[in-house]
Formats: C-alpha cells, sequence, structure tokens
C-alpha cells in the first residue's frame, strides 16, 4: 500500500470508529451519554454554526415549524399535548444568518462588530409557506397514499432546506410541478437510493445550469430528460460520474459533451476499449509508450469515474489546456460513515501539468494542513451534530521535466464526525474554481474547494466553507 493511500485511510477510519455508536465520549455529546435530544417541537430555535479553530465565524438560526394538516400547513405553535407534538412532521425554517467574523489570508481571525455582521434576512415566512403547501401537494398528486410524515419525508429527502429549495424551484426555470416531476423520475430508476434527490438539486449547482437550460440542452440533442436518467442508472453511477467526466473547453461545451456521453458504449465495451484509446491518445501527442507505462490508468484525467469518459478525447482536450485536474466533486462522508478509499473510492483531487497527470512522477511534495473548520447543529442545549475538518494538501511538488509547483493530493481530512441518534450525515467537496497564479512557463496552480455538509433527519439543513489549495503556499481556509 503506497503511502499515499494509507495518508487517506487513516482520517478515514477515525471518522468511521468516531460514528460508530454516534460519539466520541465528549462531554455534552448526547448520544455517547446515553441521552437522545428530545423530540422537535413546533416554535423552538435550531442553530446551525460554522467554526474556525473552535472560533464562531457564521451562525444560521431556524425556527422549528410542525405540519399542522393533510394539506401542509405550517405552525410555529405547538400542541398542548407534547406526545401528540412529537408525532407532527417538523421543519426548520431559516430566520436569519450572520457572519460573526472573517478569516484573513495569513490565518488571523477578526471579530466583525455588531451592527456591522452582514445579516442575511431570511425569505419572508408568507412565501416559505405557500411554496411548502404547493411542494406538498405535488408530491400528493405523485405519490396519492403517502402518509403525512412521508410526504414531510419526501420534501426531506431533496437534501436541502425548504428555503433553499424553494429559491432553487423558483430559479429552475420550470413550473412547480414540473420541477417536482424531475425528481420523481430520478427516483423510478435510483430505487432504494434516499440521497439522489439531493445528489440531483446538487448536479445543477455543480454545472451552474438551471434544469430547463439543461432539459433544452438535451432536446437539442435528441433526448429527454428521462433518457438522461436513464443513462445515468444504466453506467451503474450518478450525477457525480457525468460532472466529472465534464471537461469544459473552447472545443466542448456543455450541449456537445451531452451528445458523447449518451452515444458512450457501455461499461463493458468502454472497458475493453479503454487501454488502446489511451495508448492512441498518447502517441497521437507524440508520448512515448514508456511514459505511458508509468500512467495511473485510475487517474488520468476523470480519475477513474463510473461515467466511463472517453478518454482518448479527453486527454488530447486537456493537454492544450496544460492542467490536468482529477476529480471536481466526490463524497467524502457518505450516510454517516466516512468514504472508506480502500474500498476504492477516490476521496482526493490534484492538480498537475496535462504533459504529465502521473502523481508519481512529481517529487519533493511538501505537506501542509489548513486550520480545522468546525460545522455544529445544535437545539436548545444539545450538540445535535458536529463535524470538524481539514483541508489536507501536498504542494510544492517538482517534475523534474516540466517547471511549475505542484498539486499530486487535496484531500479533506476528518477530524472528529458524530451526530446524535437519527441523524444522517454527508459530506461533499466540489471543486469551484481552478486558475494558474504563475506564468506560462511556471505554472502556480490554485482552486477553490467548497465543502458541505448536510445534516438530515426530521428536516434538513446544510453548510458550506471554502478552501483553498495553492501550488506555492499550500492549504489554508478562504
Amino acid at each position: 500500500m503506497s503511502h499515499h493511500q494509507v495518508k487517506l485511510i487513516i482520517p478515514a477510519l477515525l471518522a468511521a470508529i468516531s460514528l460508530i455508536g454516534c460519539g466520541d465520549g465528549t462531554p455534552g455529546d448526547t448520544a455517547a451519554n446515553g441521552n437522545t435530544p428530545p423530540p422537535p417541537k413546533a416554535g423552538e430555535t435550531f442553530t446551525a454554526s460554522i467554526l474556525v479553530d473552535e472560533k464562531p465565524i457564521s451562525e444560521t438560526t431556524y425556527t422549528i415549524y410542525s405540519v399542522a394538516d393533510d394539506q401542509g400547513k405550517l405552525t410555529d405553535i405547538p400542541l398542548a399535548d407534547a406526545a401528540q407534538e412529537a408525532q407532527l412532521p417538523h421543519v426548520l425554517v431559516k430566520k436569519s444568518t450572520s457572519k460573526l467574523a472573517k478569516v484573513n489570508p495569513d490565518g488571523s481571525i477578526v471579530d466583525i462588530p455588531d451592527g456591522l455582521n452582514k445579516l442575511s434576512p431570511a425569505i419572508p415566512l408568507a412565501k416559505i409557506e405557500s411554496c411548502y403547501a404547493d411542494i406538498w401537494k405535488n408530491l400528493k398528486v405523485a405519490k396519492p397514499n403517502a402518509t403525512r410524515q412521508e410526504l414531510a419525508m419526501g420534501i426531506t429527502q431533496f437534501g436541502v432546506s425548504i428555503d433553499d429549495l424553494c429559491t432553487y424551484a423558483n430559479a429552475s426555470g420550470m413550473t412547480l410541478e414540473e420541477y417536482v416531476q424531475l425528481f420523481q423520475t430520478v427516483t423510478k430508476y435510483f430505487p432504494g437510493k434516499p440521497d439522489i434527490e439531493a445528489r440531483m438539486v446538487q448536479f445543477f449547482m455543480d454545472l451552474n445550469i438551471t434544469p430547463k437550460t439543461f432539459i433544452a440542452q438535451l432536446s437539442n440533442k435528441g433526448y429527454t430528460w428521462e433518457d438522461f436518467v436513464k443513462r445515468l442508472a444504466t453506467n451503474k453511477g450518478d450525477a457525480y460520474g457525468f460532472i466529472n467526466g465534464y471537461q469544459p473547453s473552447e472545443t466542448m461545451t456543455l450541449e456537445q459533451y451531452i451528445g458523447d456521453y449518451m452515444t458512450r458504449p457501455g461499461p463493458t465495451a468502454a472497458a475493453i476499449n479503454r487501454e488502446l484509446k489511451l495508448f492512441a491518445a498518447y502517441l497521437a501527442k507524440d508520448i512515448t509508450p514508456g511514459f505511458l507505462a508509468k500512467m495511473e490508468p485510475a487517474r488520468v484525467v476523470a480519475q477513474g469515474t463510473p461515467s466511463y469518459v472517453d478518454q482518448a478525447n479527453q486527454i488530447i482536450d486537456v493537454v492544450e489546456k496544460g492542467l490536468v485536474v482529477g476529480k471536481k466533486v466526490w463524497d467524502f462522508i457518505r450516510s454517516g460513515v466516512a468514504v472508506d478509499n480502500t474500498k476504492g473510492a477516490e476521496v482526493s483531487t490534484y492538480v498537475l501539468s496535462a504533459t504529465d497527470p502521473a502523481s508519481i512522477n512529481y517529487e519533493y511534495a511538501k505537506a501542509s494542513t489548513s486550520k480545522v473548520v468546525s460545522f455544529v447543529g445544535k437545539r436548545l442545549w444539545w450538540e445535535n451534530y458536529r463535524v470538524d475538518c481539514a483541508l489536507e494538501v501536498d504542494y510544492d511538488a517538482k517534475n523534474p521535466k516540466i517547471p511549475g509547483q505542484w498539486l499530486p493530493n487535496i484531500n479533506v481530512r476528518i477530524n472528529k464526525a458524530t451526530a446524535a441518534y437519527g441523524y444522517i450525515l454527508n459530506g461533499t467537496a466540489t471543486v469551484n474554481k481552478t486558475v494558474n497564479r504563475g506564468g506560462i512557463a511556471s505554472p502556480i496552480p490554485e482552486l477553490q474547494l467548497d465543502v458541505k455538509i448536510s445534516a438530515k433527519n426530521w428536516s434538513t439543513n446544510s453548510q458550506t466553507y471554502s478552501f483553498i489549495a495553492n501550488g506555492a503556499t499550500g492549504a489554508r481556509i478562504k
């Protein structure tokens, strides 16, 4: 096993161990002490915070609402009978988000004075109530026999807060009925995968495209949304495979990539032809077979994505661009358990020269770790969940034949992940943008990595924070 693999496995296993029993035994850890938080109650406050080295940076407050009837009406007034209240579905409605401090590039943390903390108001409650009831109504049409709890859980399965869901639906370019139906089509082809709706919500965000525009581009190529979802299911992958395979360039638009993706051979045929395509691609760029033999096949360009990208065309494309980036989006926590690299999962990315995308050929890399960022959810005095993580980067790596300061490994390290009973945590890392901070002759790549934690129980909330990986300076938080 390589040193690189060991570095990835150890923190993953530590996090997995900490999740067994949902606690690490520290004081105040409800699950570890044999306690569980009381059931949610309308009118109570829930707080989601982001801390850097335990210093609060931002805070979002929510009010808990219950679903009062079979039409999806929300109320913040609890029932007099606590037992009956506990049986109702509940949902978090955002009140406000405030920025409490900022982190300077040198790592120092500066408080933002009261009154200047950039308080973000919530969407007007009347709009949220109307949107929730409308989504409820459309889900009920799709699932006429669903109970009130099942309909509420159907909305929770979108993986975002109701405020964000209403915002995304409104910006989708579709009617609410069309938007809900979009995801009903997805669930039909991915049975038994409860997080698929959340992944598809994130899919459009990662591509920076509205569902209406994406479906229009599918139509231009002669396909429907259902055709596309079928293809994802046939490839035994999901939206991540499609995103990680897409390398935008002047010669490959998203619409062209859609056409290419929809016409590729199935996984078996792709696997048979893979080595021949790689060989042909490198010969086309005058790269010797000896160099090809040194390549890490699973980490070329798409880094082994399940979408079976046409490696030949993609390699030629990235050679012309100069930089090659590994995965653009991946899970580092899935359904409450750290993703285990020993099972073939790629839980890191990199930025290397497209002339030589084999990390083994980059020498003398330095290690760097950012400050620790904590994602915490609290209700009353209960810490319902916590994820402590940092960005771990190997930087300033040198290639004897290619000038520059390169990044052969960029990894989200989990220091701690705990959750009270009933909570499911998911963590996703997304490459937001990649730039060259150096010259053409001697690149210094830099990328922004957005880390998102979603906590799902009787409702869903998510938090995002950004890290920076720089070839000359290593890891830091943004």
